[in-house]
């Protein structure tokens, strides 16, 4: 997920950000309505973003509107990623089959990702959100 200058992105537990700098893989955020130590609702804290932080945040306004991620959708017979809150690794993964009930509920709700590692981590940390884990 790449992530904009000004985009308002929320943390699974529960922070607002705003993006101050997106440059590449490195983002500065402020933090604000968080549950830093000593923060007030109307302080900003500028911080940088490790990758492991960024994978646990989602884009919620871009442009001053609410934000609709891309849908990616795979081909019959494409390997895909998905969340899966049962499964130990917190994911699955299996060959697109358009006659799947099941593969269409996943593709149709926004629940498939592409099998590049990538994929694999947006899987896991969309099964975190699932399960409000951080």
């Amino acid at each position: 997920m790449r992530f904009q200058t000004d985009d308002i992105i929320k943390s699974t537990g529960g922070n607002f950000s705003k993006v101050r700098t997106a440059l590449g893989e490195k983002v500065v955020a402020g933090l604000f309505w968080s549950n830093i130590e000593g923060a007030r609702k109307d302080q900003e804290i500028d911080c940088i973003l490790t990758e492991a932080e960024l994978a646990d945040y989602t884009i919620v306004e871009r442009n001053g509107k609410p934000y609709e991620p891309e849908r990616w959708v795979p081909e019959d017979g494409e390997l895909y990623y998905y969340p899966d809150p049962t499964s130990q690794e917190q994911i699955g993964f299996v060959c697109h089959d358009v006659e799947s009930p099941y593969d269409c509920f996943l593709s149709e709700n926004g629940l498939c990702y592409p099998f590049t590692k990538e994929g694999k981590q947006a899987a896991i940390a969309r099964t975190k959100r699932m399960l409000a884990v951080k």
